[in-house]
């Protein structure tokens, strides 16, 4: 079993067999924010999640999720391909103040932008300097920590 420490972690979602149950991606922090799955499965070996093209999960929009002065968030990519622009984790819907943050990677960069928690006005993008996701079939992980302004 997994310990997480109680303070500031809204959610973990570890995406395994144990924490799965199709359609839901169970959150084993304290918060209990299950997500939904839709069209990703589970690896033959039971230890991750598959994910290609229109797979993703949702987790229900709230004010837990607004960080205006501290946050940090991340998670694991495979490319099949070093082209293209692919989501890796977000909280970035189409309208007013629910546009907030992302972490993607275009090509062979990782970027990651944020818009005002209020309004959802365009705050900033920072993107890596070099292709960092530098072969395809390998697991890389992506995450940011912004703090007061600062992406770290």
């Amino acid at each position: 079993m997994q310990t997480l420490r109680s303070t500031g972690i809204v959610g973990n979602w570890p995406l395994n067999a144990a924490n799965v149950s199709l359609p839901t991606a169970s959150d084993v922090s304290r918060n209990h924010n299950d997500g939904t799955l839709t069209n990703a499965v589970l690896a033959a070996d039971g230890r991750s999640m598959v994910f290609a093209g229109a797979d993703y999960i949702t987790i229900p929009n709230a004010n837990k999720y607004k960080f205006s002065n501290a946050m940090s968030a991340g998670g694991w990519i495979r490319k099949n391909d070093l082209s293209g622009l692919e989501t890796i984790v977000s909280k970035y819907m189409s309208g007013g103040d629910e546009r907030e943050w992302f972490i993607l990677v275009e090509d062979q960069k990782i970027a990651c932008s944020f818009g005002d928690p209020n309004d959802g006005t365009f705050q900033g993008t920072w993107t890596s300097d070099g292709n960092v996701i530098t072969a395809t079939g390998i697991f890389y992980k992506a995450e940011f920590t912004f703090n007061a302004g600062t992406v770290i």
